[in-house]
């Protein structure tokens, strides 16, 4: 499984008040100021490691004397790349989240400590004034985080939209490249629509279909679903609460049961944090959010 590869200029150490010296290394090293001033936390929130949102939650070990921090992320989160496709999580061949490190690095025996900022790991200087070099376990390319926990669900209100957007977790651009993302689409297809590809009849009847919110594996989507279907739906689950008898013909009203993707502004992403992109992206039935260099891309819902 590969890793995030942690990066930070140089230039973020300048900003927060390094003075060089050219004093001996003094061993055993004082305690560093860096790492009193701005410590790691034990579970992230915010954080950003090369330009991705770290999922919120993630734990964090401090190991190696101060010099290396470990990553290990929430159940059932994993950081996936290209090299991933063809990868089933439910044949367990992903690893377990965790593992993913951060090391400082220099021409020293003290120093080098690793410390958090502004939610970016960075390094301390050796004690006698020499630069230490920040490193990920490994160097991977760009990818994302799925949540193979989830699957492909409806979100049925708003408690469970912000319970998924309080996790943070950024996809990667290219979900719907992933084998067992598109054979999960498929079946949700042809569950809903009867076909594995609606996309042509959504188009031509656009009339016909609602546009609810979906959840997939960690990736909030807006997905349309034939109003025949939403209305069928509503009445099974309102049966089987006992809202409704077995022989109701009545209809419950849909956004009981499934939450409405905002009608009156359509669907669109807005980019709060971090660089350009979170640009829409359409597919078999669905739209989705690419964050590109955006680390904080939502999708507007109702």
């Amino acid at each position: 499984m590969k890793r995030l590869f942690l990066a930070l200029s140089i230039g973020l150490l300048g900003t927060i008040g390094f003075n060089s010296c050219n004093h001996p290394e003094q061993n055993p090293k004082p305690q560093s100021t860096l790492q009193q001033a701005y410590p790691v936390p034990t579970i992230l929130h915010g954080a950003t490691l090369n330009g991705i949102a770290v999922p919120d939650g993630t734990k964090t070990s401090v190991e190696n004397n101060g010099k290396t921090v470990r990553l290990i992320y929430p159940a059932g989160i994993r950081f996936v790349t290209s090299q991933d496709y063809d990868t089933d999580p439910s044949a367990n061949l992903l690893d377990d989240g965790g593992g993913s490190t951060y090391t400082c690095t220099g021409a020293c025996t003290s120093g080098c400590d690793v410390f958090y900022v502004q939610g970016s790991f960075a390094c301390s200087q050796c004690s006698n004034g020499s630069a230490c070099t920040g490193k990920a376990s490994l160097t991977v390319e760009p990818g994302g985080f799925i949540d193979t926990q989830a699957g492909i669900s409806f979100i049925r209100d708003k408690a469970q939209l912000k319970e998924l957007r309080s996790k943070n977790i950024q996809s990667p651009n290219d979900l719907f490249q992933f084998k067992y993302i598109q054979r999960a689409m498929r079946e949700l297809n042809i569950k809903v629509h009867g076909v594995a590809d609606p996309t042509k009849q959504i188009a031509n009847h656009p009339n016909n279909y609602k546009h609810v919110v979906v959840n997939i594996f960690g990736a909030l989507a807006d997905y349309a679903v034939p109003n025949t279907y939403v209305i069928s739906e509503s009445k099974r689950l309102s049966t089987l609460g006992g809202s409704l008898s077995a022989k109701s013909t009545i209809p419950s009203s849909p956004s009981q049961y499934f939450l409405l993707a905002d009608e009156e502004s359509g669907f669109s992403c807005s980019c709060s944090s971090g660089g350009s992109g979170c640009t829409a992206e359409s597919g078999i039935g669905y739209k989705k959010c690419n964050s590109g260099a955006c680390v904080s891309c939502s999708m507007s819902v109702g």
